[in-house]
């Protein structure tokens, strides 16, 4: 340690110096503005989401978010619309793609509804009928036409298709194993 950044005092021990301090305090502090800004974006970015946590095919689905300011795309680009991803190869390629990334096998779903508020935010809405589909979970895909351009912060959003089971039968007790009358 040399120089006037730090000094020993009577006791022998380490002194920084105010110019020292200012300059550790600016580093931590950059440091977790950094961590929290990478974290907000490492998430973030708005979606859409279902008023129901689960849906059949054939059911009316209502989905509603809001979006801001973002690097995806302005509103004069629009109007935009929503696709059901069906395809988990394609859903898994797209993630290493840009956006938009609609491909040939996402179902067309309508046009989405865009309402603006105060400032820049856009409320965003579709009704649509859900496809007939299998069980499981779908992301919902959106970009202008033709396809070159998103809208603010929006990313999409995911809903849940399952189909209730019927129960089994039961069976006749002719068909239990003679076993299991006898105690």
């Amino acid at each position: 340690m040399s120089g006037s950044d730090t000094s020993l005092n009577s006791d022998g021990k380490v002194v920084v110096s105010p110019d020292m301090r200012a300059l550790r305090c600016l580093l931590i502090t950059s440091l977790l503005v950094g961590s929290l800004a990478s974290a907000a974006l490492a998430g973030g970015g708005s979606w859409i989401e279902p008023y129901r946590t689960q849906y059949q095919p054939g059911d009316t689905v209502v989905m509603r978010g809001d979006a801001g300011p973002g690097s995806l795309g302005e509103l004069e680009s629009g109007p935009f619309y929503a696709y059901l991803r069906v395809d988990p190869l394609t859903a898994a390629a797209a993630n290493f793609h840009t956006f938009p990334n609609i491909h040939e096998s996402d179902i067309y779903l309508g046009e989405l509804q865009l309402k603006g508020r105060e400032g820049w935010f856009y409320d965003i809405s579709i009704t649509f009928t859900l496809p007939d589909v299998p069980d499981g979970e779908y992301e919902i895909v959106y970009c202008n036409d033709p396809c070159t351009s998103g809208f603010g912060d929006f990313l999409g959003g995911w809903i849940m298709v399952k189909t209730p089971r019927l129960p089994a039968p039961p069976r006749p007790a002719h068909l239990i194993p003679y076993a299991l009358h006898v105690i």
